[in-house]
């Protein structure tokens, strides 16, 4: 039985980790214990709470490498308590041990691994390893909404497969996460814009709303796009939200100007953007982080329109958010169904090329090599329908080798599963190359050990697909029946380049086969791309700019008139 101090201490540190002050609740963990760091063979029975208590407080502080050694000396009630163990998981997945945090999560009962408290935890493991798919459809999404809504954004964040794989579902679940976010924010539903000035020859006031200053965020894409604005036409803003306590980014006044917003609370961060006196807002990036300082924005009306482009995994479900822009190819006709927004859909590819970084030379491929396919995406991309896929190609070309890097195979347990699973599928591991990349001149460099890269299923790389081709590798991908499936398609389609992208797994495997063979047309590719790219044939930012532009005009003008517009 729990003596008085352990009671006292356990309420304590309770009551701090629900108002989230973690530190706090550490210490009072700490204090009482008695002693502290706790030794191996401390704990009993009636002070178990406080033992968890105190390892969640060091993992959410973000110590996993304190947790994992406290854990581990927690055996072996460790071992026995399902709590314990998906706690463990999480911290082994915290400090980068990622296949021993699946192993643990393989062991827990369906009680605790689909449960509200644990599913969103222990299904963001296994999406980061890219072995979600099997386990959404047991995941009972009104119940985490009901009993843990916390959790739900981050089931959310971990489901961009959901996405990809059942959009309907996707659509549900996102809508029925923001009518109940709006309840918790005390709003029946979002806050009525005003009406959006007719433009009677002024310049259209548009903001675009970023929190990622990456190559696959502000830097790469954005930032190409707001040079390539019609300045006599739009007058453009850029709403930097500092979530991670970031500088202002480096921008040219005459581009855009610049707002940086460090305020954590949506209702204030949508006054100032109200401030501004936008006509459209124009969200880059926060639907699909389910951060609630950025999707919560929408509800407060920091614009006439609001409307999403650029890094979108689907629909965000969001009432706020009016309308979504994408390509022909990423929204098929009929795919109205499964987006919340009106879709309007460009003509362009969806993808600007800019880095800021210095990329690595292109090498020439050694003519008596054997044929090496390979793979850089991120590892939540790597399913085992991906793996799968792969390993019908390697046996199709029987002399062919594989590499697959990321950053997260720097674990040696992920590795070694990678591996096994390739073995399982009749690939010997000889054949496969699996490893991590350092930093982004090592991710690009890693291209020039490919010949030919086979992109992932069901949620396809679109960032991999363009560094692929400055580093002068093909990619060669299946196109899908969602958004995230047809990135490649959207990139490749405008420039002649459909055949990398077929529709069928029989036509991933022959596209695949056929271009490896084809040794001409890959030395006449990586010989020539980088400059056409860098020569503005392939990434057109001037005429996807164009092109959003003349939507942007078409939305204005319609709501100014009170009518719904007619998008393409």
């Amino acid at each position: 039985m729990a003596s008085a101090n352990i009671l006292k201490a356990t309420s304590a540190a309770l009551a701090a980790a629900q108002r989230g002050d973690h530190a706090s609740s550490l210490a009072a963990c700490a204090e009482g214990l008695g002693s502290w760091p706790p030794a191996a063979g401390q704990a009993r029975d009636g002070d178990l709470e406080l033992h968890f208590l105190a390892c969640s407080a060091l993992a959410n502080l973000r110590r996993f490498g304190e947790a994992n050694a406290y854990l581990d000396n927690l055996r072996p009630y460790a071992d026995a308590y399902g709590d314990f163990v998906a706690l463990r998981a999480a911290c082994r997945h915290g400090e980068g041990r990622h296949a021993e945090a699946l192993d643990l999560a393989d062991k827990l009962p369906g009680e605790y691994a689909y449960s509200p408290m644990w599913a969103p935890t222990l299904l963001n493991i296994r999406f980061a390893c890219g072995e979600i798919g099997a386990h959404l459809q047991r995941i009972d999404f009104g119940r985490i909404l009901r009993e843990a809504p916390d959790s739900a954004a981050g089931l959310l964040l971990a489901s961009p497969y959901a996405s990809a794989h059942d959009p309907a579902r996707y659509l549900e679940w996102a809508r029925a996460f923001h009518a109940q976010e709006l309840r918790r924010a005390g709003l029946a539903a979002p806050v009525p814009a005003s009406r959006v000035r007719p433009l009677g020859g002024r310049k259209i006031r548009i903001g675009y709303l970023t929190s990622i200053l990456t190559p696959s965020g502000l830097t790469g894409i954005v930032m190409p796009l707001l040079r390539a604005h019609d300045r006599d036409r739009f007058d453009a803003h850029l709403i930097h939200v500092a979530l991670r306590g970031e500088g202002p980014p480096a921008l040219d006044p005459a581009v855009a100007t610049l707002h940086t917003l460090r305020i954590a609370d949506p209702r204030s961060i949508a006054e100032a953007i109200r401030s501004l006196d936008l006509d459209i807002l124009v969200d880059t990036v926060g639907a699909s982080e389910w951060d609630k300082r950025l999707y919560r924005i929408a509800y407060y009306a920091p614009a006439p329109i609001v409307a999403l482009w650029l890094n979108n995994v689907g629909t965000s479900g969001n009432p706020g958010i009016g309308y979504l822009l994408g390509t022909r190819e990423q929204l098929a006709p009929g795919d109205e169904r499964f987006y919340s927004e009106r879709l309007a859909r460009l003509a362009t590819t969806n993808i600007a090329f800019e880095t800021v970084e210095a990329i690595p030379d292109i090498r020439d491929r050694p003519q008596d090599a054997p044929i090496t396919f390979g793979c850089l995406a991120h590892q939540f991309k790597v399913t085992p329908e991906s793996m799968a896929l792969w390993a019908r190609v390697l046996l199709a070309m029987p002399e062919s080798r594989f590499v697959l890097r990321n950053a997260q195979l720097a674990d040696p347990g992920l590795a070694e599963r990678a591996l096994r699973a390739f073995e399982a599928m009749g690939v010997p591991r000889a054949r496969i190359t699996v490893g991590a990349t350092v930093g982004f001149r090592g991710y690009m460099d890693a291209y020039n050990e490919i010949d030919v890269a086979l992109n992932t299923v069901p949620v396809s790389g679109g960032v991999t697909v363009q560094d692929g081709m400055v580093m002068g590798c093909p990619t060669v991908s299946l196109t899908g029946s969602t958004l995230l499936s047809r990135t490649a398609l959207c990139v490749f389609a405008p420039f002649g380049l459909g055949h990398l992208c077929p529709n069928t797994e029989e036509g991933y495997i022959q596209a695949a086969v056929a271009t490896a063979g084809d040794r001409a047309w890959r030395a006449t590719f990586r010989r020539t791309v980088r400059d056409d790219i860098l020569k503005g044939r392939y990434f057109k930012p001037d005429a996807m700019m164009r092109d959003a532009e003349a939507i942007f005009v078409a939305i204005v003008e319609a709501e100014a008139a009170g009518r719904i517009p007619r998008l393409p």
